[in-house]
């Protein structure tokens, strides 16, 4: 995996081609042995980077130097898809006056991303008396920004959980956003994804600036949330909703999106809220594959329906990916 890396950083993008991982991988991170995301903002990774439904784990980032952290730092006109990113640690400390700082399970500033899944620990965590002044921070459980080339991210699950602690800002900073799968998503699709990491925001400023979404933190331009869900707790303060946390430029269409009733967020952004006994009945998985459509008066007694294609399965009381059971 390094040395795959360090091709893609010193300057092969990989368009055109595809790049699989054939076994599963252990980095052995440690605060001795930190990840070195793959791409830079000069050189971004262009490729199909196919994970082959293999485990990355021992992924490990404690810096203030990388302003996209993620296992991939940037990727443009490519497509990262089928990874299980497994009890990462990223905390960035990143601080800077003119520019912002994401962070992504996945990658940390990108467009499509498929059949990917994140647990373990992402954040900005700064020290009490650390003043930060950086102008946006920005964090999601899969993508920390998707803002190029109408980004897509399909069937994607987030099990991280997310913090960001910020003690004392600058008259500048700081704007905050957050979201179970992306912090913002511009001009393109989120669908069928979901989140049950916890995001928990503490900014002692008076900034008003924090836009929180248990799938998406802010949306820009006319952007598309479809036969999602969110079981994540957010503690948060600011704009937070169960689904979308901030209505940003033009509209955002969110379709078939669902949350916990008492995640912390609310439906002035869209999305529905219910309970968790309804969550854990076979019928949130038709409803979700859109083999029936939720109302007030459904009863919730049906039997989970079969079908070719469907994205959606029911286990063990829960609703999960179909490639996760696979």
């Amino acid at each position: 995996m390094a040395l795959f890396r360090d091709l893609v950083n010193a300057g092969n993008t990989f368009e055109g081609k595809t790049v699989v991982l054939k076994n599963d991988i252990d980095l052995e991170g440690s605060k001795n042995n930190q990840w070195t995301p793959i791409g830079t903002n000069e050189t971004p990774f262009e490729g199909v980077f196919d994970g082959n439904n293999k485990t990355i784990q021992g992924l490990y980032m404690d810096r203030s130097d990388i302003r996209w952290m993620g296992l991939f730092m940037k990727a443009s006109k490519g497509e990262i898809k089928r990874i299980k990113i497994q009890d990462c640690y990223m905390n960035s400390t990143w601080n800077n006056p003119t520019q912002s700082a994401y962070i992504g399970g996945i990658v940390g500033w990108g467009e499509n991303v498929k059949q990917c899944s994140v647990t373990g620990s992402l954040s900005f965590n700064y020290e009490d008396d650390v003043i930060v002044d950086t102008w946006i921070l920005a964090i999601g459980g899969i993508i920390g920004s998707a803002s190029i080339n109408l980004p897509d991210i399909q069937e994607c699950y987030n099990g991280a959980n997310i913090l960001i602690f910020v003690k004392k800002t600058s008259s500048t900073a700081t704007t905050i956003y957050a979201g179970g799968i992306t912090s913002l998503i511009n001009n393109g699709t989120i669908k069928d994804c979901y989140n049950d990491g916890d995001i928990t925001i503490f900014n002692a400023s008076t900034q008003k600036n924090l836009f929180i979404g248990g799938v998406a933190g802010i949306n820009h331009a006319v952007s598309k949330i479809e036969n999602a869900y969110n079981l994540g707790t957010i503690n948060a303060v600011g704009d937070v909703g169960g689904i979308l946390g901030k209505i940003g430029s033009e509209t955002a269409n969110i379709n078939n999106c669902y949350y916990l009733n008492n995640c912390g967020g609310s439906n002035v952004n869209g999305g529905i809220a219910v309970t968790q006994g309804q969550i854990q009945k076979p019928t949130f998985a038709n409803i979700l594959n859109k083999k029936e459509t939720y109302s007030n008066t459904l009863d919730w007694t049906s039997k989970y329906q079969e079908g070719e294609g469907l994205p959606w399965r029911y286990k063990g009381n829960r609703t999960v990916l179909k490639w996760q059971m696979d």
